[in-house]
């Protein structure tokens, strides 16, 4: 009996352990005013049915010794999907069970959240049911006063892609979008809203002559006091992230001073860079290696493939049936909302951006030359492991 999938655990924890200890998963929203409410009387609403939490994980409740617990599925859609049974539920005073299982999958993430624990390296800690009003800011349905249910977005440097994929995302060119010379297509933020959500296509930090005005618009893009989608675009440069990138998502993060997740899409990637990326066998820890110098580490990433035939095109976009759209959309229906508010975002301080981003190329090329060393030798040792399983089997 060969034990294959000893070896594939082994090298699993290896590299999962090196690049993503640090990495605490989802933020935590304070559990004030919560009350547990094992015993309401329509607890047996929820029990034996698969729900979907706040972040697009499952969520399944049932009872033990008379507690309710759940069972979860954590990132269904990422590689790294993990199970965990027996987690405990705390049900907030007030909320309505009953109607929590006639809910479609888009609210009861409104309702349904994860609470993980820090201590204990993102492990689930506790899973929350809350009121109607505390999660989603008002109508499950969408805001009576005409405001957006949630806004997504969507943040990067100049020609990473934002405007295309947001057209996409609209199935029409509603943003400019395509090659400008010397500066981004987008210098002023771009706003439409499809489907009750407001998308927000905001100009890049990288253009050193706009630079401060495109943080104000970043700024201003913030403090809509609604829940947010952050979705970060960036490309890679011979199969790394380039300095300015990682300089840009810091700043944005370091300015909103709440609890928040945010996406990472990997736009314009060619076919032979995730071919090389996939050669690996752990094509999402691949990928976190290059995110070490990040300050706070994304929920999702993804990675998109260049279009050669809309490249360098204006005003284009994928079509309906494109693999790329179906997985930016699915993304994007994936990706945790969180509520915040304008007095919890900061100016953003792009003083010194040139500088920063050279100090942090300097930081990463050191850091990705210790971290490609660090593989090497795992990989060796993996190597031996497997040829002593043949030996012995």
């Amino acid at each position: 009996m060969k034990h294959t999938y000893s070896l594939q655990l082994i090298a699993r924890i290896l590299i999962v352990g090196l690049f993503l200890q640090g990495c605490h998963g989802f933020g935590n929203t304070p559990l004030s005013g919560i009350e547990e409410q094992n015993k309401q009387p329509d607890i047996q609403a929820i029990l034996d049915k698969e729900f979907v939490a706040e972040g697009g994980h499952l969520v399944t409740f049932y009872n033990e010794k008379d507690e309710i617990k759940a069972s979860l599925q954590v990132n269904p859609l990422d590689e790294k999907n993990k199970f965990y049974n027996g987690v405990d539920v705390i049900i907030e005073k007030g909320a309505e069970l009953a109607s929590l299982a006639k809910l479609d999958k888009k609210t009861q993430q409104k309702r349904i959240q994860i609470q993980f624990s820090k201590e204990q390296k993102g492990n689930p800690e506790n899973v929350v049911v809350h009121k109607s009003w505390l999660m989603g800011g008002g109508n499950e349905g969408g805001n009576d006063d005409g405001s957006p249910r949630e806004i997504i977005m969507f943040c990067g440097n100049p020609g990473v892609g934002k405007s295309t994929l947001c057209n996409s995302v609209f199935g029409k060119a509603v943003f400019n979008s395509g090659i400008s010379v010397g500066t981004g297509m987008t210098i002023h933020k771009q706003e439409y809203m499809h489907e009750n959500k407001l998308y927000i296509d905001t100009p890049g930090l990288r253009d050193v002559e706009k630079a401060e005005q495109a943080a104000l618009e970043i700024e201003a893009a913030l403090k809509k006091n609604n829940n947010y989608k952050i979705v970060f675009v960036a490309t890679l440069d011979e199969g790394r992230i380039r300095a300015d990138d990682l300089v840009t998502i810091n700043k944005v993060c370091d300015a909103i001073k709440s609890n928040f997740e945010y996406g990472l899409i990997f736009n314009k990637i060619t076919k032979k860079t995730v071919q090389k990326i996939e050669q690996t066998g752990f094509a999402q820890e691949t990928l976190y290696r290059y995110l070490t110098p990040l300050k706070k580490k994304p929920a999702l990433t993804i990675i998109l493939t260049r279009d050669e035939e809309i490249e360098g095109e204006d005003n284009m976009y994928f079509q309906s049936g494109d693999e790329n759209r179906r997985k930016l959309l699915e993304f994007i229906n994936f990706l945790n909302a969180n509520r915040i508010w304008s007095n919890n975002v900061d100016k953003l301080d792009v003083t010194d951006y040139e500088k920063q981003v050279s100090d942090m190329k300097e930081r990463y090329d050191r850091e990705i030359a210790v971290l490609n060393r660090t593989i090497e030798g795992q990989q060796s040792e993996i190597k031996k492991l497997k040829e002593k399983d043949c030996v012995l089997f």
